[in-house]
């Protein structure tokens, strides 16, 4: 049987503090990152939705927006703009190339689970921008 917390052990964790506010430092200022992190992701992705307007099935938006929603964690991740006129080419192309899936998917070519198919297109999303940082910037540094 454990004995609750007593005022010694409270003394003693004050007097080693020093030793706990870094690593509560470290901790914090990983929060305070994914926090900003979080509302970039939100902001690009609302900057993003408006190009699903003309789109008028449902699921055929979620499915976009899902991959959308992927891209904008990818900026982020790869501390890019969505906005950059060399970035605007990746929507076209992705609502594209999902379109042509989803018709795919409807006409009954292929059976699939719909979470599946959900995670795969947020997935598809930041590969998408991994892939641009590689054929725009990364690569020509290493060349």
């Amino acid at each position: 049987m454990t004995e609750p917390p007593s005022i010694t052990a409270l003394v003693s964790a004050v007097q080693q503090a020093h030793t706990i506010d870094e690593v509560q430092q470290e901790k914090n200022l990983a929060l305070v990152k994914s926090s900003s992190e979080i509302k970039a992701v939100q902001e690009w992705w609302q900057w993003l939705l408006p190009r699903l307007d003309s789109i008028e099935d449902p699921q055929l938006r979620e499915w976009i927006s899902l991959a959308f929603l992927g891209v904008c964690v990818g900026f982020v991740e790869r501390n890019l703009l969505p906005d950059h006129p060399a970035h605007q080419y990746l929507y076209q192309q992705m609502i594209h190339e999902i379109t042509e899936v989803f018709h795919q998917l409807q006409e009954g070519q292929y059976v699939y689970d719909l979470d599946s198919i959900k995670y795969q297109l947020y997935d598809y999303g930041i590969q998408g921008v991994y892939y641009l940082d590689w054929k725009l910037y990364m690569s020509k540094e290493l060349y």
